[in-house]
């Protein structure tokens, strides 16, 4: 072959050698993958105490030579490569945690063969204590509660406990309770007339956690005395109806013989509107509606008198079950039947009439919660 040809024979011989070499791989073990494909996945964080924590991560591929972490704290730059593991590996504990509400620590997990790496996965956290969780608030009676909480890391000094009655201030109840304590009962409460909340926090020497908090609401029943009465109706929403104790009179008239007053509302939930028609249309002292109106009673000051159907309620589901205390006579409701007649009820058979309003009968006050 002349020194010509030859030459031409190699180059083409070098093309065509060149052009069947496979391309450069991302994954050497897989030409198709990609930096994503066979990423870990999942990069989870776990309290071990309040100075160490617990990366875990999933990993489902194969062909790879192990795993790479990266750290960062703060505004610091990466550490690359800050810990190597093997392919089996899927978990590592960082015990090198300094307490600081305002420090982040970030992770990023990838795997790596040969000089390729995966994608990330990654995570952060704040450098607090970390928060008690599952507050859990039992009922034991109407005075007494006792709270229940988790707390799984180790390192703390112990628990603080603060206190906020209905919509008052917050006060601190406990501070320095037993780090292994996780319970604590409070007797003395009033259930029925207020709502206490309650947060639990650790705390290790000046640091202090987020808090867990909860809610000691009680539920009444029909018959229970609640928010300054007897419960008779329940909304189903936390809202009810409840009515005095006792009688506000036994010979009130309703008021305002001959004239039209507009009170009439029969269903529940119209006793106040109606009261507040008729005090305002009708000057007179003495009559049911004012006497309710005017009540101040266990705390209370917004009582009213009920409408037909809040006055039957009060029949059925209190007088026929022994409670309230109830006279076998004709109560007032706060419902017009017309310009000289109004809606009563006769506790002793139930029966709803209307009467003259210028009878005098008994009276008993009710209010909403």
């Amino acid at each position: 072959m002349k020194p010509k040809a030859a030459i031409i024979f190699l180059l083409i011989t070098f093309a065509l050698s060149t052009t069947c070499e496979k391309p450069e791989r991302t994954n050497p073990w897989d030409e198709k993958a990609t930096p994503e494909s066979w990423a870990p996945q999942n990069l989870q964080i776990e309290d071990v105490t309040i100075t160490e924590k617990k990366l875990t991560w999933r990993y489902t591929g194969k062909n790879i030579e192990g795993f790479k972490l990266d750290r960062k704290k703060g505004d610091e730059a990466w550490q690359v490569a800050y810990q190597t593991f093997p392919k089996e590996t899927r978990s590592w504990n960082d015990t090198e945690i300094v307490l600081d509400a305002s420090l982040k620590y970030s992770y990023r997990v990838y795997a790596y063969a040969g000089s390729s790496n995966s994608s990330w996965t990654e995570n952060n956290f704040y450098a607090t204590i970390p928060p008690p969780k599952d507050l859990q608030i039992t009922i034991n009676s109407t005075t007494s509660v006792t709270l229940n909480w988790e707390y799984y890391p180790t390192g703390h000094e112990g628990f603080k406990i603060e206190l906020k009655i209905d919509n008052g201030n917050w006060e601190i109840l406990e501070v320095g309770l037993n780090p292994n304590q996780n319970s604590i009962t409070y007797d003395g409460l009033d259930l029925p007339e207020h709502d206490y909340r309650y947060r639990v926090y650790a705390f290790y020497g000046a640091f202090q956690s987020d808090y867990a908090e909860g809610l000691a609401h009680y539920v009444p029943s029909i018959g229970d005395i609640y928010k300054g009465g007897i419960v008779f109706y329940l909304d189903g929403n936390g809202g009810g109806l409840v009515c005095a104790q006792s009688d506000q009179s036994t010979d009130a008239p309703w008021g305002c013989f001959g004239t039209t007053l507009g009170a009439t509302g029969t269903g529940i939930g119209t006793g106040a509107a109606n009261t507040a028609a008729i005090v305002a249309g009708c000057s007179e002292t003495g009559i049911a509606a004012r006497i309710c109106d005017q009540l101040v009673l266990n705390g209370y000051s917004d009582w009213f008198l009920p409408s037909k159907d809040e006055l039957n309620l009060m029949y059925e589901n209190l007088k026929l079950n022994g409670f309230g205390g109830f006279a076998a006579a004709f109560y007032w409701s706060s419902s017009e039947y017309s310009s000289s007649n109004a809606w009563d009820q006769y506790f002793n058979y139930g029966d709803q009439l209307n009467l003259s309003k210028s009878i005098t009968i008994y009276v008993r006050a009710v209010r909403a919660f």
